[in-house]
């Protein structure tokens, strides 16, 4: 979390997958990460996660 003025910024880290020895390997594992269940569902937790900690501090109406 980063906090600059009236501005609180937060980015959440995962879905991780390691460095192919290409591009073509990158843009694969880049693919997979986007299409798999199990790795979406987890972002949707962790934003919702991020969501509700900046809700309980942020103005209503104010984040975005």
């Amino acid at each position: 979390m980063r906090i600059s003025g009236d501005t609180l910024l937060m980015r959440l880290i995962a879905g991780t997958a390691r460095r192919g020895s290409d591009a073509e390997e990158n843009e694969r594992n880049r693919d997979w990460l986007i299409s798999d269940e199990k790795e979406a569902a987890e972002h949707v937790m962790l934003v919702d996660l991020c969501r509700n900690d900046l809700g309980r501090v942020a103005m209503t109406g104010r984040s975005t």
